[in-house]
């Protein structure tokens, strides 16, 4: 596993050549301990805001309609720091898999193309988010009126379904990393040793 990681990091520039399926996915794993991590880091600051905010306003004896919008808020300025956090981070994990993704399908005989794909979706899945993600912020930070709440619920399932974009990339990403390695030879190269 620790070859895998080391060969991956070592080209990611090197979008020649073939990867072993065990090559792709134990670096795979590795971007996505990382990515989990770094989101978990990333919510702290959004979850303790609320709370803190919470129990700030639970102690100044805040009605409840008052402490929702106290919560609200709270959770709005985390919110922008998380939303940012996932975006550089998914980006990252975009770009740090791009060149293993394409000799992965190089090893099966794919196009490299697929990656293109891949990256274009998952941009687009991201840039539509970060807009849906911004109003959701702003009306979290007005407060928690009963409009607000039914357009908060509407932005979060078009948010969803921005992420479906991201997901298809995902698929293609799955699908063409399991699928199985040509044997010998093939246009891109020699046969790979897993490592």
């Amino acid at each position: 596993m620790i070859g895998a990681i080391r060969y991956n990091l070592a080209n990611l520039g090197n979008f020649k050549g073939r990867d072993a399926r065990s090559t792709f996915w134990f670096y795979v794993l590795f971007l996505v301990l990382i990515y989990i991590v770094v989101s978990t880091v990333a919510a702290i600051p959004m979850m303790g805001g609320a709370v803190t905010t919470a129990f700030e306003a639970a102690q100044s004896g805040a009605s409840e309609q008052e402490l929702q919008a106290k919560m609200f808020a709270g959770i709005a300025g985390g919110m922008k720091i998380a939303m940012w956090v996932s975006l550089v981070s998914n980006l990252a994990m975009v770009l740090l898999l791009a060149a293993s993704f394409t000799r992965r399908l190089h090893d099966s005989g794919h196009s490299g193309l697929w990656t293109v794909l891949v990256i274009v979706l998952k941009f687009l899945s991201l840039g539509l988010a970060v807009e849906t993600m911004n109003r959701m912020s702003e009306i979290m930070a007005a407060g928690g009126t009963t409009s607000s709440l039914d357009e908060l619920t509407r932005h979060q399932t078009t948010a969803a379904g921005y992420g479906l974009i991201g997901w298809a990339g995902m698929l293609i990403l799955i699908v063409f990393g399991a699928w199985p390695s040509s044997d010998g030879t093939n246009k891109y190269g020699e046969e790979p040793e897993a490592l």
